[in-house]
């Protein structure tokens, strides 16, 4: 499958950026269990948290839009 930068392929162009949303929200806790749970480690033995870059105000939910990512991937999550 070609990866080029026509325009009829659905892969954004090396000029452009791209973030995948769903429709699930997650913590970060969540996916470092899941990410870990892969490996049989326990995240918590191996990140360290810097309350710096903590936000001063948390926002409550930040959800994506995965409309996008739902045009150009085949299938849907369940």
């Amino acid at each position: 499958m070609s990866q080029g930068n026509s325009s009829s392929s659905p892969l954004p162009s090396e000029s452009q950026s791209s973030l995948i949303a769903v429709e699930d929200s997650h913590t970060v806790e969540e996916f470092l269990q899941v990410a870990f749970g892969y490996v049989r480690l326990n995240w918590k033995d191996h990140v360290v948290i810097d309350k710096r870059y903590f936000r001063p105000t948390e926002v409550d939910n930040l959800n994506g839009d995965a409309s996008r990512a739902k045009k150009f991937l085949v299938g849907s999550h369940d």
